[in-house]
């Protein structure tokens, strides 16, 4: 049997959200085809002098690691160091003696550094494969496979290995600690919490999904994931400028956490910045700096009572990706955690039609307009680049519409279904919502 036997076919959320993501790249190269790199400008939001800017800049001021925060730029310099100890390994296998790069711009002087980087994402990509395998028996395999295949060209996933930013290596370690920490082995169990602490030390927020392990009163889980998280984040500290450095590091954040750009609309306190603004509506700023905590506290409520692992883990990562001030569209790579756990965790698989339900293809829709490259869009708005805004872009919109609708959906969908529980608390529930339309 061919690996692509088009009578084997179902038609799933999981393979509706494979085929978009397919023909929405296809269309893309095809486009790309006829009208050259303006296509890649479009998509790329025109950051062409960006290319592994993330991955390059780090690697550039780690250079001299114990001025490390000194060098770093508030805007740039708030991960902790636990990620500079990964960053300074990949300097130092092509330093160069008597020469410390001051910036990204110098670093391009060392030889080998594409090498580096192409080396380095093919790892993270393996990894990533690999994580997404695990997921599944041998019979699903081929879907496991395609679906990474669809992953690669879809916005999110194409801005992170372009940028180089680490939230896709975090990403996919988060993703296999989801896995391990369900396992029956105590050795997986305890992988699963050094690589959630491995991440808090990398981007701090990770630790959220230590919830996990509270919402299942695995306590002495828990106990161990705090010792694991406070070590990994704090003693690497020593490395790069001690306590003057976590001083340091420390200012970074709270300035960025203090940004405020118009047109930014990649977290909440800005989407709520620019849209009064834009209103002509004067709030007072104490006022965005609650909202954040107010969004926070409402994920974490909703990712304790939903019944749904799958939301659950959406919520955690809702304030992963809503939350912090610096995101941008890549953090949207998130969004793969709970997508690989609904399609092929612990709940109703998407593999199976006759398990599928007509909110379901709602819902997989909503993931399809973030990740799929929004070409119809494209051509409505005649490829335009910017919206006159910096880090806006048609294609900026477009996700982030699908984005935040899907957060509002799910939200509406765990109000819905929770009302319907506490009606029928006394019934027997299968593991689905009640009422929902089921499509064969």
């Amino acid at each position: 049997m061919g690996f692509m036997d088009i009578r084997r076919i179902k038609i799933t959320p999981l393979t509706v959200f494979i085929l978009i993501n397919i023909i929405s790249a296809f269309a893309f190269l095809v486009l790309a085809f006829r009208h050259g790199g303006d296509m890649w400008h479009w998509l790329a939001m025109n950051n062409i002098d960006d290319n592994f800017f993330d991955y390059k800049i780090h690697v550039a001021f780690v250079a001299d690691r114990k001025h490390l925060y000194e060098r770093m730029t508030y805007y740039a310099g708030c991960f902790p160091a636990l990620a500079y100890c990964m960053y300074y390994f990949l300097y130092k296998i092509i330093s160069v003696a008597d020469f410390v790069p001051a910036d990204n711009t110098e670093l391009e002087n060392l030889d080998f550094l594409n090498s580096v980087i192409l080396y380095y994402t093919i790892f993270v990509l393996i990894l990533f494969f690999l994580t997404m395998l695990s997921y599944t028996s041998a019979d699903k395999k081929r879907a496991v496979v395609t679906l990474f295949a669809s992953l690669l060209m879809t916005v999110p996933v194409y801005e992170c290995l372009m940028i180089g930013n680490s939230v896709f290596l975090v990403m996919t370690l988060l993703l296999l600690a989801c896995k391990l920490r369900q396992s029956n082995k105590p050795l997986q169990r305890e992988t699963a919490l050094i690589l959630i602490a491995v991440c808090a030390g990398f981007k701090i927020y990770p630790a959220v999904m230590g919830l996990l392990y509270l919402k299942e009163k695995r306590f002495k889980e828990a106990i161990r994931l705090t010792i694991y998280g406070i070590l990994l984040f704090f003693l690497p500290f020593a490395f790069f400028g001690g306590a003057d450095g976590f001083k340091l590091w420390m200012d970074n954040v709270k300035q960025t956490m203090g940004m405020m750009g118009l047109g930014r609309i990649q977290c909440i306190k800005e989407l709520a910045y620019s849209i009064f603004t834009w209103n002509g509506i004067a709030v007072p700023d104490l006022i965005y700096q609650i909202l954040p905590i107010v969004f926070v506290i409402l994920m974490i409520i909703f990712a304790w009572f939903t019944r749904y692992e799958h939301r659950r883990l959406f919520y955690l990562c809702a304030i992963m990706m809503f939350f912090p001030t610096s995101c941008c569209r890549y953090t949207l790579c998130l969004l793969i955690i709970p997508l690989m756990t609904w399609f092929f965790g612990s709940d109703r698989e998407c593999g199976d039609a006759v398990k599928a339900y007509a909110w379901d293809y709602i819902e997989v829709l909503l993931y399809t307009g973030v990740f799929a490259i929004p070409v119809i869009w494209g051509r409505i708005t005649h490829f335009k680049w910017e919206l006159g805004y910096y880090m806006l872009s048609y294609v900026e919109v477009w996700i982030y519409i699908f984005a935040y609708g899907l957060l509002t959906y799910n939200m509406i969908r765990d109000i819905v279904s929770g009302k319907k529980a506490a009606l029928s608390s006394g019934s027997t529930h299968s593991g689905t919502e009640d009422n929902e339309i089921q499509v064969h």
